[in-house]
């Protein structure tokens, strides 16, 4: 402890890299090295830290020194960084090891000692420490250079990784020293908030792509980069390629000649409408990401790609091409895989070969019609082509949209899915829901745009014989754009025992004309309730004795209960002019109000009833007379109090002590 200085960041490394040993002569041997003795004041490294580094593994050394081309508080992702680790061949891969993998043993391993921590803004992103950054830019050498601002004739000859801090518009000038790294491996464009920039036409990107050497190559954000020469062939030893966020419009056929290639990115390429059709070729390629692009099409036989594990987007061709049962082949993806342009399938009445049933490492799925016209016929392909895409039992998340059938198939709502999250989108010829409640995971669903469905029924809670407790993990439902919806059912068990929603949190049901009854009832953990554009329904809050916010909008027959005064905190009433509001009990928690062209009847108002209320906004309500405040205890926690548009509003009575100022007043 006293030779960490009392720097809890050196107690916590040597506490990740002490843990498993368990011999006490290794302890005292680190405590015993001369390395404990290090002074540098130039490099202002503390020995304890340096110690720490020291005693890593040598391979994870090497993967730690990798990051000092990292501007200080810089974030970064554990794939992309793992992909970077790989491209520069860091990673120690026994045959048949899968190098993600491998990847994602080392960045656990400097987690867990503390040379990686997470971001406290993105939990998914992670950063170095101060310090441990002048650690990795100190043992890195001359070997990594971060350019910035112009000095980049500090670089070297030994220089092998560079980063560099994009600028709105970066000219020859900055590059000028750029000729000394003959040997560079690694070019990362690193930005810490600027969103995109402009590539000066003398920025030397024809040299780049003479650097024979070169690895890595990032130019993501540059919106006006629209062409990458055909000399990219030339980088023959080149891994990760990254032209993210650019106006990229073509790829010349030169790329597929790449293949070393391990990792392309072209996310928001929203010109790109095309790959080369000569894909194929790029048989080392691990991570696709054509997110946010315009292809129409991937290009034929993709599914040579055999290494492939990331790939963002499956986009079917018209007559056969790229044909979904290319997917077949590709055994290895997984995380997140969107099938788009299913219209284009071609269903000969068996298998469509897409096997994605064996893709057992994929966690979310998308599938996605392209809108068109469904026709009868149409809609019995849409309802054969969906049951034969059936995906593995444990994917977490599952996303359907503009799917043309009339029914959903039969292992949609299986007991034995767990999936987690579900997404119904502008399934517009669906007449029934699938049975969900019989999901025993699922924690998110949401169900728009089924403008068929008249009728929530049994048929949704699922088989009674298969579960007590229907839809036993729900915390999140929104219905919304449900127009034909008339009812919703009640769940009934024989019984009479079991509750439907038993963890229910989160309800939203919108835009839903035509449901006049039906609200579920019991829901004892709901937190939030939004009811908008519901103008038939006539149902009564449900029991929900720990509901925090209510929002009602354009909801004419919808009573407010009294039920709900003890718990809420945020209540929004908005175009629901019948509405009558109760005062006549106390809402001891309520904090937020907000009455906008709502309860026509309410012509005075008692702030005594909300001792808590920070924020009142009261709108377009004709016949509001007054408001009034008998003493000052209901003021105290008020911040902002708007008036407006309330033609007859006359007066603010206050009996008793003077009453402190809110922060804002406004009464227009």
């Amino acid at each position: 402890m006293k030779k960490c200085n009392g720097l809890p960041l050196a107690a916590k490394t040597f506490g990740g890299l002490l843990r498993l040993k368990l011999d006490p002569k290794e302890w005292v041997k680190i405590l015993q090295s001369n390395i404990w003795n290090f002074s540098n004041r130039e490099s202002k490294i503390l020995p304890s830290l340096l110690s720490s580094y020291h005693y890593l593994p040598s391979h994870l050394k090497r993967c730690f020194a990798y990051c000092s081309i990292f501007p200080k508080n810089f974030k970064f992702q554990k794939e992309e960084l793992v992909c970077l680790w790989m491209a520069e061949d860091l990673l120690l891969h026994p045959k048949g090891e899968n190098l993600e993998e491998v990847g994602a043993e080392y960045f656990d391993a400097l987690v867990s000692s503390s040379f990686f921590q997470r971001s406290h803004g993105k939990s998914s992103r992670y950063v170095m420490h101060e310090l441990l950054n002048d650690l990795a830019k100190f043992v890195s050498g001359e070997f990594s250079f971060r350019m910035e601002d112009d000095n980049s004739y500090d670089m070297s000859e030994k220089t092998r990784y560079l980063s560099y801090s994009r600028t709105h518009f970066d000219a020859n000038r900055k590059f000028e020293g750029f000729h000394r790294a003959k040997g560079l491996r690694t070019f990362l464009l690193s930005h810490l908030s600027l969103e995109s920039g402009w590539l000066g036409n003398e920025v030397p990107l024809d040299s780049l792509l003479e650097i024979r050497s070169l690895r890595v190559l990032s130019l993501s954000h540059y919106w006006n980069l629209t062409i990458l020469p055909n000399s990219i062939c030339n980088l023959k030893h080149l891994r990760y390629l990254n032209l993210s966020h650019t106006a990229i419009k073509v790829l010349p056929n030169s790329l597929c000649d790449l293949f070393n290639l391990q990792t392309l990115l072209l996310s928001c390429c929203h010109s790109l409408t095309k790959l080369p059709a000569k894909m194929g070729e790029l048989v080392n390629l691990h991570h696709l990401d054509i997110s946010g692009t315009n292809l129409i099409e991937v290009p034929p036989h993709i599914g040579k790609l055999k290494s492939l594990q990331t790939l963002s987007a499956f986009i079917l061709g018209k007559n056969g091409g790229s044909g979904i049962n290319e997917l077949r082949k590709l055994r290895q993806l997984k995380g997140s895989l969107s099938v788009l342009r299913l219209e284009n399938a071609v269903h000969y009445g068996d298998d469509l070969g897409a096997n994605l049933n064996d893709k057992l490492q994929l966690n979310e799925l998308l599938l996605k019609w392209g809108g068109h016209t469904v026709e009868t016929n149409d809609s019995k392909k849409d309802r054969e082509i969906l049951d034969q895409l059936q995906p593995h039992a444990d994917l977490k998340k599952l996303t359907i949209e503009n799917y043309g059938g009339t029914a959903f198939p039969c292992w949609l709502g299986h007991v034995s899915y767990n999936l987690v999250s579900i997404s119904l989108q502008k399934c517009k010829y669906c007449l029934s829901l699938p049975p969900f409640g019989s999901l025993p995971s699922l924690k998110y669903l949401y169900i728009m745009e089924l403008n068929n469905v008249e009728f929530i029924d049994s048929e949704f809670y699922g088989p009674a014989a298969s579960t007590s407790k229907p839809f036993g993990s729900l915390e999140t439902l929104h219905l919304r754009k449900m127009l034909q919806l008339r009812e919703w059912h009640h769940f009934r068990d024989n019984d009479g025992g079991a509750v439907a929603f038993p963890h229910l949190q989160h309800l939203h049901i919108q835009n839903c004309p035509n449901l006049t009854k039906g609200l579920p009832d019991g829901l004892f953990s709901l937190k939030t309730l939004v009811v908008d554009q519901c103008q038939q329904l006539r149902a009564s809050l449900p029991s929900a004795p720990d509901i925090h916010e209510l929002k009602l909008q354009n909801c004419r027959k919808f009573p407010l209960s009294s039920g709900i005064a003890d718990t809420l905190k945020s209540l929004h009433l908005e175009r629901c002019g019948k509405l009558l509001f109760p005062m006549h009990q106390c809402y001891a928690s309520l904090e937020s109000l907000c009455i906008i062209c709502s309860c026509d009847s309410l012509e005075s108002f008692s702030l005594d009833l909300f001792p808590k209320l920070n924020h009142l906004e009261i709108q377009e309500c004709q016949s509001l007379l007054s408001l009034a405040v008998s003493n000052q205890g209901p003021l105290q926690n008020l911040k902002s109090l708007q008036i407006s548009n309330c033609s007859s509003f006359c007066n603010f009575s206050r009996r008793g002590t003077a009453c402190p100022q809110p922060d804002h007043v406004s009464r227009l």
